[in-house]
């Protein structure tokens, strides 16, 4: 049997497969040909139907290609405009639409508008022009509407001069619905110590008499009446109180109503500890005193309204409850006394500088001691700050101003007058009156401010420029030669009264960010300048008369009630009726830091004068 695999012939012949065509496969070929011509029809029926529309839409999209083509060739300026120009547009159809005032989006714009006034003054960019304004008002017959504080007497308030002032609008703390009795039962304690001290001072009672344990323990019945005034008892008092501040030579502070004009609470000062106070008044009385064993020399409130700092010649700060005086805490931290006080705006950071030539730089809420700045070949003698993390302080003798960055770790130096030994440019050479002291500053903004030193010049300065700006000489008069001589204290005389001899600039201020400022003396009078538009200069506008040494200035804004209208007369038509500009004078027989002369026609006094 043959075998399959030997088997040749076209057996072995390899065969061609023929495939079939599927069953209907070519029916469905000339379906899908017949569909295909049909639907050729159909869109070739479309097109001839929508021919115009197409002609329209292929116009616009040469159009749009023409436009995207010159948007692509314009420049930036050319680009800005069109967006401009196109958001002005919809901005006046908008306004056209509007047949009624939209309130909401009007007080939507005042918020924006204030915000971005907020944003300008926190970057020192905001400058506001309001002293042409006064200019112009008090140019008339108008005169400045002025009060007068009475301080009253030792046990009362201020026996020495006036020294600093400072405004706050303070609301209740915490523990409010507490007694003031309660809250104030260290001041208590002060105020009875202090009258033990007077009560031994004046042989009326012997060196073993009793403290008034009752008004030391807080019972408001049994303290002294005379010293202890309760708060204004008016509805608006519930939530918030227009305090004035005062210091003075004999270490005590008044806190003062704005809305009465009258004392709130006044806190004595204290007797410096030595062995020799300790044997007349005794270990109780110091035990018992809080706060300063001797003069005040300066004071600050912070911007929240909540605390009050002082600083004086015992070489402490001492923190002060705004609201009610209440002692807080104090700062020891210094070697020499304390010249000046600043709390920087929206917080609670505290500047403090001091005769020991140094600026230290607080954490008042915490009372945190931050750091030490030194620089200062001389001891400090004023200080001021805005809103930025910097400082301006003036070095008396060394005759420099400075700008603290206190962030960036450095400071900027600009040198006031001449160099050493020679006089400044056309200085008047007046025995007493070469410009040997730059005695005190005050900011304008974040970059300009303006000094004043012993010899009557107020300097104008700014961050960019290392001398002053504009220097006026002789700003509060030109000094004559008398026996008044600041140069030999020895041969000077005490009691001589000095509002033609000298023309030592006591006391600058400024309003806060615009080109208002002013400047006091013991000339007779304190004057108002109006900075000019490019910064470069000032001019002199308004004359305050007051008899004195002008030892504190302070601008501050508050309402003007029926009560102060009453005590000083109808007042003019204020510029701004519902928080008018007020301009706070502190006065004295001395200058508040010695006692180089004496005005004995002056009185230990504030004055309030309403700006409007």
């Amino acid at each position: 049997m043959k075998d399959d695999f030997f088997v040749g012939g076209e057996s072995s012949k390899k065969r061609k497969r023929v495939v079939a065509p599927a069953k209907g496969k070519s029916k469905v070929l000339r379906t899908q040909k017949k569909d295909r011509s049909d639907d050729e029809d159909s869109i070739g029926d479309q097109v001839d139907m929508d021919a115009e529309d197409i002609r329209e839409y292929n116009a616009d999209d040469k159009d749009v290609d023409e436009d995207e083509e010159m948007e692509a060739r314009e420049t930036a300026a050319e680009k800005r405009l069109r967006l401009a120009k196109r958001y002005l547009k919809t901005v006046e159809e908008e306004m056209g639409d509007a047949d009624e005032i939209d309130a909401g989006a009007i007080d939507r714009q005042l918020i924006a508008e204030r915000l971005q006034s907020d944003v300008l003054e926190s970057e020192g960019k905001l400058f506001n022009r309001i002293a042409l304004r006064y200019r112009d008002f008090y140019n008339t017959s108008q005169q400045p509407h002025i009060q007068t504080l009475h301080i009253g007497n030792k046990r009362q308030g201020h026996s020495l001069s006036i020294t600093s002032l400072a405004f706050a609008v303070s609301h209740p703390p915490a523990n409010k619905n507490k007694p003031a009795s309660q809250r104030r039962s260290i001041a208590a304690a002060s105020i009875a110590a202090r009258a033990h001290a007077d009560a031994v001072r004046a042989g009326a009672a012997a060196l073993s008499a009793p403290l008034d344990v009752a008004a030391i323990n807080g019972d408001e019945t049994q303290a002294p009446s005379n010293n202890v005034h309760t708060l204004h008892t008016s509805k608006e008092d519930t939530s918030k109180g227009i305090f004035l501040y005062s210091t003075s030579k004999d270490g005590s502070i008044v806190q003062w109503d704005l809305r009465t004009l009258k004392k709130v609470f006044c806190l004595p000062g204290g007797e410096k500890r030595t062995k020799r106070a300790v044997r007349r008044y005794g270990e109780e009385y110091f035990s018992k005193h809080v706060g300063h064993a001797g003069a005040i020399l300066c004071s600050a409130a912070s911007h929240d309204g909540r605390l009050l700092a002082t600083g004086g010649q015992d070489k402490m700060i001492h923190l002060w409850s705004a609201w009610d005086l209440s002692h807080l805490g104090v700062f020891k931290h210094h070697r020499d006394m304390i010249s000046g006080l600043a709390f920087r705006r929206g917080s609670p950071q505290l500047y403090s500088s001091s005769y020991d030539r140094t600026v230290k730089v607080w954490n008042a809420a915490d009372q945190i001691y931050v750091e030490t700045l030194f620089g200062h070949q001389d001891q400090i003698t004023s200080i001021d700050t805005l809103a930025k993390e910097r400082c301006v302080t003036t070095g008396s003798r060394d005759r420099t101003v400075r700008l603290w960055k206190v962030v960036e770790e450095s400071q900027l130096v600009f040198r006031a007058g001449g160099e050493s030994g020679k006089k400044a440019v056309n200085e008047v050479d007046v025995p007493g009156c070469r410009t040997t002291c730059v005695d005190v500053v005050a900011m304008l903004d974040e970059e300009n401010w303006v000094s004043g030193s012993d010899a009557g010049t107020i300097s104008l300065w700014n961050i960019n420029r290392k001398k002053p700006v504009f220097s006026k000489l002789h700003a509060h008069g030109h000094p004559q030669r008398s026996s008044f001589d600041l140069t030999n204290v020895k041969t000077a005389k005490p009691d001589s009264a000095v509002t033609t001899e000298c023309c030592w600039i006591t006391a600058l201020a400024a309003v806060r960010y615009s080109d208002l400022f002013a400047s006091g003396s013991c000339t007779g009078s304190v004057k108002l300048w109006a900075v000019t538009d490019e910064k470069r200069s000032f001019v002199h506008i308004l004359d305050v008369p007051v008899v004195g040494f002008v030892n504190a200035l302070l601008f501050f804004n508050a309402p003007v009630s029926e009560e102060v209208q009453k005590e000083g007369g109808p007042l003019p038509p204020l510029l701004k009726k519902e928080d008018p500009l007020w301009l706070g004078i502190g006065v004295g027989q001395e200058h508040r830091m010695g006692r180089w002369a004496r005005v004995r026609e002056a009185k230990n006094e504030i004055k309030l004068v309403v700006l409007g």
